[in-house]
């Protein structure tokens, strides 16, 4: 089957309705779970999405594969679609009110802090490179590789804000496919 931007498209679709219906159950779960399957998917979600934008902005399938180019690096995949897309603009008006919302109701873990100096922690980009950084293991310089598909708990986890990171993708997913269906009309 060949790839296409929609492809992806849909794969990434599958991938965040898995991670939202589980975190509908995560109250349930422990904190391996969370870190497991929902972390997992949240970035398969994003990497199908970065690539299904990417695809149809022209970078081809070939190099979206190679592991120095991209691979399934999720902060490479965002720089690069910040290259052809303002993503912070796309997901700007629900980060906001997700991000705040948050703060409001975790602001004893913030120690004091201001919205305004806590969010740089609660920005996209950020829940980004703590999920990428999550799973990389950035020890051979020469190809970073996935640590394990499994948490450690002798690992310390930076931490991801699924409270923001999963909305912020909604939106993505939604531009993406307003995108991708305008090109075929």
């Amino acid at each position: 089957m060949k790839e296409t931007p929609s492809s992806f498209l849909a794969y990434g679709d599958a991938y965040l309705s898995a991670a939202n219906i589980l975190v509908l159950r995560k109250n349930d779960l422990n904190e391996v779970f969370e870190i497991g399957p929902i972390f997992q998917l949240s970035g398969q979600t994003f990497e199908l999405i970065a690539k299904s934008l990417l695809l149809h902005k022209g970078v081809s399938e070939s190099d979206l594969r190679k592991p120095k180019l991209f691979g399934h690096d999720l902060w490479k995949l965002r720089e690069e679609l910040q290259n052809h897309y303002d993503v912070a603009s796309i997901v700007e008006s629900t980060h906001l009110m997700h991000a705040e919302a948050f703060f409001r109701d975790n602001r004893n873990e913030f120690h004091g802090l201001t919205l305004e100096q806590a969010s740089d922690t609660l920005r996209f980009d950020w829940q980004l490179l703590a999920l990428n950084e999550n799973y990389f293991s950035f020890l051979d310089e020469s190809r970073p590789t996935y640590r394990t598909r499994y948490p450690d708990g002798s690992l310390a986890y930076k931490p991801v804000r699924l409270e923001i990171l999963l909305p912020c993708l909604d939106c993505l997913r939604d531009f993406a496919y307003s995108q991708i269906a305008n090109s075929t009309q």
